[in-house]
Formats: C-alpha cells, sequence, structure tokens
C-alpha cells in the first residue's frame, strides 16, 4: 500500500530531505545516550559500532521510511539487482573507481589549496581543524595491526556506508530528483554535491563530488545499487587497508597524506577508466535501449 500515492516528486524530496534531518539528529543522539548508559564512547571499538548505528539509522532508515511512505515495490524501487551480470558490473565498477585513484588525489591536493578571503580566515582555521579532528580520528580507529580489527573495520567503515550511503544517496536521493526535475544528469550531479556537502569538509569537496558524479552514472547506467555499493566499497575499504599496512610497517608513506601520482600515470589511469566505463556502461545502455 502506498500511503501517498499523487504525491508531487518536488514534495516527495522535500519529505526525504525532512526525514533525513530528523533521522541524523536522533543518530547524533546515539553517543549522549550511551555515554548516560555508562557506555565509553571514547573507546575505539565503541565508537566503530556507534559510527555504523548512525548510519543505518540516518541514511538506510530514512530511505526506507521514505519507500514504505511513497512505493508499493521497494525491491523494485531500489533496483536491488543480485544477478551475476551486475555482480559482474560491480567488479569492473570497481577496477574504474581504482584507475580513478590518481586523478582524485590529484583534485583533493587542489582542493586542499584553496582558501577563504582574508575576511574569513577565522572560519577557515575552524574549518581545517574540524576536518583535522575527523582525519584524526580515523587514524585512530584504523591503527591496529591485527586481522580482527581489520575485519571488522572493513565491515564497519567500509562495508555499512558503502551499502547505507548508496541505499539513501543513489537509490532514494537521485531518483526522487530524477522524477522531479526530470533529467537525470541534474539529478545526478545535485546528488553528488550533496553527497560531498553530508561528509563536511568544504576542502575536500570538489574530489568527493566527481565520485558522487561517477557513483551517479554508474547507477543511473546499470540500473543496479549492487554495482554503486562494490565500487563504494572500494573506495573506502582501499583506505582501511592502506593504514593497516601502515600500522603493519609494510607501507612507509601516512595515508592520510595525499599520494603524489606522474602527470603520465594519472593521464593513462583515467583514460582506461573512461574506456571501460564507455565500454561496460554507456555501451550497455545503448544496446539496451536499441533492443
Amino acid at each position: 500500500m502506498r500511503f501517498f500515492e499523487n504525491t508531487h516528486p518536488a514534495v516527495q524530496t522535500m519529505v526525504l530531505l525532512f526525514l533525513w534531518l530528523i533521522t541524523t539528529i536522533i543518530a547524533s543522539s546515539l553517543m549522549i545516550l550511551s555515554s548516560m548508559a555508562g557506555i565509553d564512547i571514547h573507546q575505539a571499538d565503541n565508537i566503530l559500532w556507534l559510527q555504523m548505528m548512525s548510519q543505518v539509522v540516518s541514511f538506510m532508515g530514512t530511505a526506507f521510511l521514505f519507500a514504505w511512505l511513497f512505493y508499493d515495490d521497494r525491491r523494485s524501487f531500489f533496483h536491488l539487482d543480485f544477478s551475476v551480470q551486475q555482480w559482474r558490473k560491480g567488479g569492473v565498477a570497481m577496477l574504474i573507481m581504482l584507475l580513478m585513484i590518481p586523478v582524485v588525489e590529484w583534485l583533493t591536493i587542489w582542493n586542499d589549496g584553496w582558501h577563504l578571503p582574508d575576511s574569513l580566515s577565522a572560519l577557515e582555521s575552524q574549518m581545517r581543524a574540524i576536518a583535522d579532528s575527523s582525519e584524526l580520528l580515523l587514524s585512530e580507529l584504523l591503527a591496529k595491526d591485527d586481522a580482527l580489527h581489520l575485519v571488522l573495520n572493513l565491515i564497519v567503515i567500509a562495508l555499512c556506508p558503502a551499502i547505507c550511503e548508496e541505499i539513501f544517496f543513489r537509490g532514494a536521493l537521485q531518483q526522487a530528483l530524477q522524477r522531479w526535475f526530470r533529467n537525470p544528469h541534474c539529478a545526478i550531479l545535485l546528488t553528488a554535491a550533496i553527497f560531498s556537502l553530508a561528509h563536511g569538509d568544504f576542502f575536500a569537496f570538489v574530489p568527493r563530488f566527481i565520485l558522487g558524479v561517477l557513483l551517479g552514472y554508474l547507477f543511473h547506467l546499470s540500473g543496479s545499487l549492487i554495482v554503486n555499493c562494490c565500487a563504494h566499497f572500494l573506495n573506502n575499504a582501499l583506505i582501511v587497508v592502506l593504514y593497516f599496512l601502515y600500522a603493519k610497517g609494510i607501507l612507509i608513506d601516512n595515508p592520510s597524506e595525499p599520494m603524489i601520482f606522474s602527470v603520465s600515470v594519472t593521464v593513462l589511469c583515467f583514460m582506461a577508466g573512461i574506456f571501460f566505463f564507455i565500454l561496460y556502461f554507456v555501451n550497455d545502455k545503448s544496446r539496451t535501449r536499441t533492443n
């Protein structure tokens, strides 16, 4: 049963964003309630579980509630196609995401070099301090060199956000915006911007926006969230694995610092990523329309 069958897509989008605001407030209160219950919220493992609960409530919970309000077939709405073909595309999407790393790293360095006007220097200092604090917390959570914590971090920091964020941003928000504007490209760009802003780091906005655009087109062309979850998971898992190797002493360079790739390697990887993207997603979409 659809409770609001004839609701305009613009209203649906506003409801979705409002629900997101409410569930985010609820998720944020989990830490306060946990502290009141006597849980040590500064202990690394507790932070991990609280982070996972926050992701599930604010992103997955919002998306499922939205689908429950407006749509009958939730599985079809979220495009949860578990066929072998989609898993294969997911593997290709992971390869494309891997090939885009040099470009993303260059964009990260460029974006980090941005500066606000002198009149807003105090605000810039505060924003950078918050970003540094988040980076430090991530480093502490990932500074474990045992296999058990590696698996735990892959589940909580890589897999859970990949599933929850893709269900919300691509599965719910992008589709709502596309129904509103009737333009998939506009919906992809807007969703990518909101996706990047939601991570709260202005000086890393551009690389996350580009990743959001890539994920948006992967979803639009494949029609499956499985593909997106695979690509998003790889992006997160790579960070977890790099920190693990750094903690083990295998990796010398600190993963918190951007990697420097040569221009030739960056261009070659970018061209290879575009090749696979066109071959396995753009062409496949064209063949589907023809058939």
